[in-house]
């Protein structure tokens, strides 16, 4: 609906209080849209209001179980209210569903390093790193192949 494309504007320019405003108007219209609760918790969580993001996300989540991103926004949310352990359980559920967020992992390495778990913190760091590494190479792969293109053309 056009709440949620003025809501969408407003997010891409980080304005967060007019875009939660707009898509709590586009959710009164339609309390089960998931874009729009996927954007309210993304957008609440920027705002650093957790309680208000938890609740879009859970209410998503509750019809959407598989939405990757969402998770990692939970789980930013709970880091946000000093909840590690749901933070972890959030994270650790975005990487079943899209194991190829490399943030994700990083974000983990962290949570475990804070409560005590080595040996997890120490997996996921290298997760991260290998992640990184991969995506590193794939730029440099892609500048490469962009490079040639242009070679080819001023010939």
């Amino acid at each position: 609906g056009v709440h949620l494309a003025i809501a969408q504007i407003h997010e891409h320019q980080l304005h967060w209080a007019p875009a939660i405003e707009e898509y709590k108007a586009e959710l009164a219209m339609d309390p089960e849209n998931a874009m729009a609760l996927a954007h309210l918790g993304h957008a609440c969580t920027q705002a650093r209001d957790p309680d208000r993001a938890i609740q879009a996300l859970d209410k998503l989540l509750a019809s959407n179980p598989s939405d990757g991103q969402a998770y990692i926004d939970l789980g930013k949310a709970w880091t946000l209210k000093g909840d590690d352990p749901k933070a972890i359980a959030a994270y650790e559920q975005a990487l079943r569903y899209d194991p190829g967020e490399v943030d994700v992992h990083y974000r983990l390495f962290q949570l475990y390093r804070k409560v005590g778990d080595s040996a997890r913190a120490q997996t996921h760091l290298a997760a991260f790193k290998e992640g990184e590494a991969k995506q590193k190479q794939a730029f440099r792969e892609s500048m490469a192949g962009l490079e040639g293109e242009d070679k080819k053309g001023t010939n």
